[in-house]
């Protein structure tokens, strides 16, 4: 902030984005409702109760709990964070069934023993997994309903960018990119297309007219073609001949850089719609209270002036676990878990074997892949521990087996092992 946020050379993003970007082509993504643009009846699920993912297994184990935040997807503006949250909500049931689509919770979540706690209580009856591949929540449910890949059935979606969120950027430095999703194969065996399998279940409910709209999935990506800008570029059937279609840019484009009119003290002049100043008297400002750069929040004090884990005015505090903490004494080693450098979250880890053979990925013996735990030579002798040797790291929450790599990069104390694993192979209860 001292340096002049905005200024040239000076900004609290990363090198992934900034590529010249055409915000001003329309494409829809998830944030922006989707379907709901242009379907004949838009869906409005009229269910107000919803669950924060990470107090899921709690939400139905021990019940009710509190949260503060968004009500559903983000991008609701600062006040978001402050608004309160109960589960179950007056006159509302706990939830008793689970559909659980696509994706894996247990190894990118935290403490996700309480998953599998949750999958085996009496209180959730029923669970469906909808998913790809076997996940370890797969094998958990009662039915699993197996889809497809994107390689056996036809799509379109913009590449590289968060539906819609990153409206000004895409997450990759490159141009936009929309993309024809063409499918290669049939699916195999029984899978089927995630929305072959909801049409099927709308179909048993009484109301696929009503879900598909008498649209297979070829006919929703026409749809979504002519509701988008590419009709002012190229037809339909060139697009799916060539399968992409690169965004070009506007003759009179010009460059604005993220915060550098807030530098040069004039109006927002990013393309960034989700700024609820722009266009307003206050658009030379921040989204912060003050409309400045604050060192103590004014928003935090304001709601939670006196809350000692997120304090108006940052400052270091200790870890309740940390290596000053009375827990430390039990467990002396800290753990540091930074995401995988080889796969995204738990991405392939299980399904595609020669990831196993990046060594500082996974380090095969005994014909397993392990995950790799690096571990200072000073701590690792004073265990017994050699280069090589499966050992067992725990603490209250439970246990896992790797792999150790005796490394000087490790500081005494300090232990290092990525998260999201995408492997879950239980040995004890």
């Amino acid at each position: 902030a001292m340096q002049g946020v905005g200024k040239p050379g000076v900004a609290i993003w990363s090198t992934t984005t900034g590529a010249p970007h055409n915000s001003w082509f329309e494409f829809p993504g998830y944030s922006d409702g989707v379907i709901n643009k242009f379907a004949k009846k838009p869906a409005v699920n009229p269910v107000k109760q919803h669950l924060y993912r990470l107090l899921v297994p709690d939400a139905i184990l021990n019940p009710p709990i509190h949260w503060l935040g968004a009500d559903g997807f983000c991008g609701g503006g600062l006040e978001q964070q402050f608004l309160e949250n109960v589960y179950p909500e007056p006159g509302s049931p706990e939830v008793r069934m689970f559909y659980r689509y696509g994706g894996s919770f247990i190894g990118t979540m935290t403490e996700t023993n309480r998953w599998v706690r949750m999958y085996q209580s009496p209180k959730l009856e029923f669970v469906v997994n909808q998913s790809v591949w076997m996940d370890p929540e797969t094998r958990m449910a009662d039915i699993v309903l197996p889809a497809c890949t994107n390689l056996e059935r036809v799509d379109i979606a913009e590449w590289a960018n968060a539906g819609g969120y990153g409206f000004h950027i895409t997450s990759a430095c490159n141009h936009r990119v929309i993309v024809y999703l063409k499918k290669c194969i049939e699916p195999l065996y029984e899978s089927k297309s995630d929305y072959q399998i909801f049409t099927e279940l709308a179909e048993r409910l009484g109301v696929k007219k009503e879900y598909t709209e008498g649209n297979t999935e070829e006919d929703w990506v026409k749809i979504v073609f002519d509701n988008s800008d590419l009709p002012k570029y190229i037809s339909f059937e060139d697009f799916k001949k060539k399968g992409y279609f690169v965004v070009p840019l506007p003759d009179d484009y010009k460059s604005t850089p993220g915060l550098r009119w807030f530098y040069e003290g004039r109006e927002c002049d990013t393309p960034d719609k989700y700024n609820p100043k722009r266009g307003t008297e206050k658009a030379k400002e921040l989204g912060t209270y003050s409309g400045k750069i604050e060192f103590v929040s004014q928003s935090l004090l304001k709601h939670f002036p006196d809350d000692e884990e997120r304090p108006p005015l940052p400052h270091y505090i200790p870890s309740w676990e940390g290596h000053t903490s009375e827990l430390a004494k039990k467990y002396p080693l800290q753990l540091i878990s930074p995401h995988p450098r080889h796969s995204y979250h738990t991405h392939h880890d299980a399904h595609v074997p020669w990831l196993g053979d990046i060594p500082s990925h996974r380090i095969a013996k005994d014909g397993y892949n392990w995950q790799v735990i690096r571990i200072s030579p000073l701590d690792a002798d004073s265990r017994g521990i050699k280069d090589g040797d499966i050992i067992k790291m725990h603490n209250d929450r439970g246990a896992v087996l790797g792999i150790a790599q005796v490394t000087e990069r490790m500081a005494p104390g300090v232990v290092h092992s990525y998260e999201s694993s995408g492997v879950y192979d239980p040995l004890e209860r």
